[in-house]
């Protein structure tokens, strides 16, 4: 059964459709919440209430092909209403694989340093960036999804993607080659 007739069956209040869309999305919805707030209780209650929303307003819901970016809009605002009242620390460890391969790291994130480097390059992400990423590694969306999600331009989604690219390698390589960075930082000052 694929998606539209999944939210078609739920938009005619069919409980077991319903449990189809929570087994198919919840993971991905709790993942989601969770790279955003980075608290695991919290992306629970995030993702409970989205599907609560879900279900009241699927009925509303007039383009059963658009219910992915329409429910992640849902997920993306209760994360950032939730963060804005606590604060954002965040765990990178479920994207990090992805992460690796965009900046052509050699090794893998495997080690505790690697993971602690990768968490504090993330955690300087305003929220938007942090966000756009999430979207983009760990739930695979396309950068027209994600301005669907975020209810902004495409243009505007690759501009975020690509400062938040150029924050972390920066951020990684300072935590990597410290010792450059310092000699680069002392021969500005000289030459200042």
């Amino acid at each position: 059964m694929n998606d539209t007739d999944i939210i078609k069956l739920c938009q005619l209040g069919d409980q077991e459709g319903f449990n189809l869309l929570f087994h198919k999305y919840g993971p991905m919805a709790l993942g989601t919440a969770y790279l955003i707030c980075g608290q695991k209780q919290m992306a629970e209650d995030i993702t409970q209430e989205a599907f609560v929303q879900c279900f009241r307003e699927i009925k509303n819901l007039r383009n059963p092909d658009a219910f992915k970016s329409w429910f992640y809009k849902t997920v993306v605002r209760l994360s950032w209403r939730m963060c804005s009242k606590n604060k954002d620390k965040v765990s990178f460890e479920d994207i990090s694989p992805h992460i690796q391969d965009t900046f052509n790291m050699n090794s893998d994130i495997e080690s505790k340093d690697e993971k602690a480097a990768l968490n504090k390059a993330m955690e300087k992400l305003n929220k938007k960036l942090r966000t756009v990423v999430v979207l983009y590694y760990f739930n695979h969306m396309s950068t027209r999804e994600i301005a669907k999600t975020l209810g902004c331009f495409q243009g505007t989604v690759k501009s975020r993607l690509s400062s938040a690219r150029k924050l972390l390698y920066k951020e990684l390589r300072k935590q990597v080659e410290p010792d450059y960075y310092r000699s680069e930082y002392k021969e500005k000052e000289c030459n200042a």
